[in-house]
């Protein structure tokens, strides 16, 4: 076992915290499939033994689709030409709590578990009495293998000064569109890298493959790529540009794929069959022209059955 998960063997209980970018889609809707992949997950390490308890955000992200829909069907053209005023967060929570509740009934009463709904806020925590009381109704429940959801009220606008997402663009942009909190972004392109004139080609080649290309939704990924003048006519610039964009087409092609398992630069023999094939887990494999070539070097635990009649 590894080391540094040694400390496994001894969990009793696993604490699960999902937030709105899982429990709801780009345009506000709930992302069934992700949730049902989720409780499918939390069902099986609840058979296991495993004391479960899941923390949800996303009833603030899901309350605010739903109203500026119902906003939308009930406004007149006039009503829509003046400006908009954004809708409270706690009134959208409320709203939320109410369908993400639902939906998690819903998936967990169809695997045979039994769940239960908890609404607590910070303030909630503070008072000694209510916690202990929580904590003896929660054990209570875990004992009879529920699995206990706590609907987190993220409507905290009173309470959070500012937030300072660390992420890319795309990140700080959804988080400014679902909350009033003021937020500190960042723009693009913050992280350079420098090849100067007298840079060993291989070394700059590896390093900014890697700073481009290793996570590119990263805070620290690459954003600009600067060469020195000398090297705009030479061979080594072109190089990187094209496998820069060689790379980035193939990733996103990986990532943007609606499939349980997607390939580049491999066979697709290699997708999982049978059990593996038809659990939830997404398959995501990055080849070198790998091929299965006819199974050669494979050995396969096959053997010969007697035939019944």
């Amino acid at each position: 076992m590894d080391l540094t998960r040694a400390f496994m063997s001894d969990v009793k209980r696993l604490i699960v915290k999902v937030g709105t970018a899982v429990v709801t889609r780009h345009d506000g809707r709930l992302a069934v499939g992700r949730l049902g992949a989720l409780c499918e997950q939390l069902k099986e390490l609840n058979s296991q033994g495993y004391e479960i308890v899941l923390v949800t955000s996303g009833a603030v992200g899901l309350g605010r689709q739903r109203l500026r829909y119902r906003k939308l069907v009930n406004s007149s053209l006039a009503d829509l030409q003046n400006p908009q005023v954004e809708l409270d967060g706690k009134g959208c929570a409320a709203v939320g709590q109410n369908s993400l509740m639902a939906l998690y009934d819903t998936l967990f009463s169809q695997l045979d578990v039994t769940s239960s709904q908890h609404l607590v806020t910070d303030t909630d925590f503070m008072n000694d009495s209510f916690r202990t009381q929580l904590s003896e109704t929660v054990k209570s429940l875990l004992a009879l293998k529920v699995i206990p959801v706590f609907n987190e009220n993220d409507a905290l606008d009173d309470v959070i000064d500012l937030v300072i997402p660390r992420g890319s663009n795309s990140l700080v942009s959804e988080i400014k569109s679902l909350t009033k909190i003021p937020v500190l972004g960042h723009a693009d392109g913050v992280c350079h890298v420098y090849v100067d004139k007298s840079a060993n080609a291989d070394m700059a080649k590896k390093i900014v493959l890697d700073a481009k290309i290793d996570y590119p939704a990263a805070c620290n990924t690459m954003g600009t790529l600067l060469v020195h003048h000398d090297l705009s006519s030479s061979g080594l610039l072109h190089e990187l540009l094209v496998e820069l964009r060689h790379l980035e087409v193939a990733e996103t092609f990986l990532h943007r794929v609606d499939s349980a398992a997607v390939f580049h630069n491999a066979s697709i023999r290699f997708c999982p069959v049978g059990v593996e094939g038809l659990l939830t887990t997404r398959w995501i494999l990055r080849g070198s022209g790998q091929v299965v070539n006819g199974d050669k070097g494979i050995v396969y635990s096959h053997k010969d059955l007697p035939l019944q009649t």
